[in-house]
């Protein structure tokens, strides 16, 4: 933080602020942080019974209040998963009634190298969507989902009503957005699993080389183009590589190895 600070870098920190106390607040607020994202899966019992942490719900909700105190902005997100899917409105509420700051709901997606591709069907996914624009209707909130639908998950009439969602996302995966681990290897965004290059060995110029591809839009499904949202939506289909639209409307989302 502070080398950032120093060479005029805008940084924000993801946490489930489990660990946080009132020193690290301020700590966040004297080091220029611009604004943290925090996880909530739902009311006490299911928050605590998905991620297996005792008392953790608790946690999170006691530094929230910490940061706000700091005037640091906080946004709550809620990956949504078929345990908890039926939670994303009354979680919202609850964000919004108790701490007035913007709420966002994810559905699940693959993290690289897990072999779980189960995710929410089409009915459950967009379901998550009308529960946030319920939750906006019904107390102007800031309302997020944090990775971008598919243009082509919904029908002609259907895109007008989710307008917002396919033009507040895109995916910049090689392009404006990059993936540092711990021990300096770099890869094209947290889901992709390939690794371009190590920053502690080369420069950052040479390694975003190699991720050309991407900014090439080498990764397209051929049935993607031509396509009118084809710009529009071009990141999409690059993280999560295909979309499958099934009998009975439901799809799969699969990401695949590169």
């Amino acid at each position: 933080m502070d080398i950032l600070s120093q060479e005029g870098v805008d940084f924000s920190i993801n946490s489930n602020l489990h660990l946080l106390t009132k020193r690290d607040a301020k700590t966040l607020k004297e080091k220029g942080t611009k604004n943290v994202l925090t996880s909530i899966l739902g009311q006490k019992e299911i928050h605590e019974k998905i991620n297996g942490v005792p008392n953790s719900f608790h946690r999170v909700m006691d530094s929230i209040e910490l940061l706000l105190k700091e005037n640091i902005p906080v946004v709550a997100n809620m990956v949504v998963l078929e345990s908890n899917v039926e939670q994303v409105y009354k979680t919202g509420k609850m964000i919004w009634e108790k701490f007035k700051i913007p709420f966002a709901a994810t559905p699940k997606v693959p993290a690289c190298g897990n072999p779980n591709l189960k995710m929410l069907d089409r009915k459950q996914y967009i379901g998550v969507l009308d529960d946030l624009i319920k939750l906006s209707s019904d107390f102007k909130m800031n309302i997020q989902s944090l990775h971008p639908p598919l243009p082509c998950m919904f029908n002609d009439s259907e895109r007008l009503k989710y307008q917002y969602f396919l033009d507040s996302r895109k995916c910049g995966a090689g392009r404006g957005t990059v993936a540092f681990s711990i021990n300096g290897d770099v890869r094209a965004c947290s889901h992709e699993k390939e690794v371009y290059g190590n920053l502690l060995k080369e420069s950052f110029k040479d390694i975003f080389e190699r991720m050309s591809s991407w900014r090439k839009g080498n990764f397209i499904p051929e049935e993607c183009n031509p396509c009118s949202y084809y710009y529009q939506c071009r990141g999409g289909v690059e993280v999560l590589q295909k979309l499958l639209i099934l009998q009975k409307m439901q799809f799969i989302l699969i990401l695949e190895d590169l």
